[in-house]
């Protein structure tokens, strides 16, 4: 059976998805904003979700995410906040983004960080992807 995998990213790399769908025998279910992500989640069960912390919020969400300091305009932030305080059960998540390691994010990224919520950086990141994907049973 297929793992079912929630990618939310604004701009889904078609090489990653085929490489996870074919390689990896995944089944992936895409949202392109906060709010399509929140509506999946709370429909249907992921076993993993790889998550792009710079996308847009989404129709509804705009002004409830530019008054929330922490998420620095990156509404990802607060779904991997809502998904590591357990809002959707224990779901293993991939935070993907190019800002790791910068000093302005990198912070706001190890806060979320716990025993299933791991952060890759988005150049080269597939086989470290691959990996963490490897150990879901």
């Amino acid at each position: 059976m297929k793992r079912a995998i929630l990618l939310v990213d604004d701009d889904p790399d078609r090489f990653f998805i085929d490489e996870l769908e074919e390689l990896e025998g995944c089944e992936i279910t895409t949202a392109e904003t906060v709010a399509e992500a929140l509506k999946l989640l709370y429909k249907s069960k992921f076993e993993a979700i790889i998550l792009d912390v710079v996308i847009p919020a989404g129709e509804g969400y705009e002004e409830y995410f530019s008054l929330r300091q922490d998420t620095m305009g990156c509404p990802g932030f607060e779904l991997a906040r809502m998904i590591g305080e357990g809002s959707f059960g224990k779901i293993t998540t991939i935070i993907l983004s190019g800002l790791i390691g910068a000093p302005d994010f990198s912070w706001r990224i190890d806060r979320l960080l716990n025993d299933h919520i791991f952060a890759v950086c988005k150049s080269g990141s597939i086989d470290e992807v691959f990996k963490i994907l490897s150990r879901i049973k």
